[in-house]
């Protein structure tokens, strides 16, 4: 059966907004299986395994369900129901996994810090390819509307019921078929304003105040401390230290938020 030839940059192509999302760079994860298959699972997102699969071989992209989850997931799951060839191993308890007749892909294509998916990039991550995926399988489902979509955890299955769902009393159950079923798109600004949002300093935060008068205190005895740091108890010394901490930090916070307001700005102009 025919591979899907450009999973990765159609995806790329259509909804996925790389250059806000905090997994931009990594090595992305595509697909595996033929295009055309009756059953398409849907896993939350890549691990460590998916993502290092035959990159010392030049592959430019990893494969989903390739370490020891995926293996056990197909020879428990999918082999039972036909989904999957079985040759024969080693040991007659692990057998190889031969050819696929099912569909496999990740609802994000970069793996996230530790695993986590629940993690801050990892959610943020979501936001930035969901609707790249809800593409994909808008176009699976326009070419035949009868497939079987299994998804593979909470994140999954929210992406295909198009609200946060969680995955307990659906487990063992499959989605289709689909014979009306579309995906709804989620609009790039509000994606945009979710990926960005906690990621700049709040607005009433006090440390304004608090930084604006560190800040004099240390411009009106800069030249005095430095003349007696060397007298200076260390106890003096310390805290004199933590505060130029904190007003460096929160320096820092200011450039990083005019940076943010930057971009926004840029994004909001072009997509007016």
């Amino acid at each position: 059966m025919p591979q899907y030839p450009n999973y990765v940059e159609e995806r790329l192509a259509h909804g996925s907004l790389c250059h806000v999302c905090p997994l931009n760079g990594h090595r992305k994860v595509g697909h595996d299986g033929p295009a055309s298959a009756e059953h398409i699972v849907i896993a939350e997102a890549p691990g460590a395994d998916e993502e290092a699969w035959h990159v010392t071989r030049g592959e430019r992209y990893g494969r989903p369900l390739v370490g020891k989850t995926g293996y056990f997931f197909k020879l428990n799951h999918l082999a039972p129901r036909g989904l999957v060839e079985l040759l024969p191993g080693r040991e007659p308890k692990y057998p190889k996994i031969g050819r696929l007749r099912v569909h496999l892909m990740n609802v994000i294509m970069c793996r996230p810090p530790d695993n986590k998916i629940d993690s801050a990039a990892g959610k943020r991550a979501v936001r930035c390819c969901a609707n790249s995926a809800r593409w994909f399988l808008n176009e699976r489902l326009r070419e035949n509307p009868d497939r079987i979509l299994n998804a593979m955890g909470g994140t999954a299955l929210s992406l295909l019921r198009g609200e946060k769902t969680p995955i307990d009393p659906y487990r063992g159950r499959l989605l289709g078929p689909h014979a009306a079923l579309r995906f709804e798109y989620e609009p790039e600004i509000d994606i945009y304003k979710y990926v960005l949002r906690g990621m700049k300093p709040p607005e009433d935060s006090p440390w304004w105040s608090v930084e604006l008068v560190l800040r004099k205190i240390l411009v009106a005895q800069r030249a005095g401390v430095r003349a007696a740091s060397k007298r200076l108890p260390p106890e003096v010394s310390n805290v004199l230290t933590f505060v130029k901490l904190l007003v460096s930090k929160q320096r820092a916070a200011l450039r990083k938020r005019a940076q943010w307001e930057a971009e926004e700005k840029d994004f909001m102009e072009r997509t007016a």
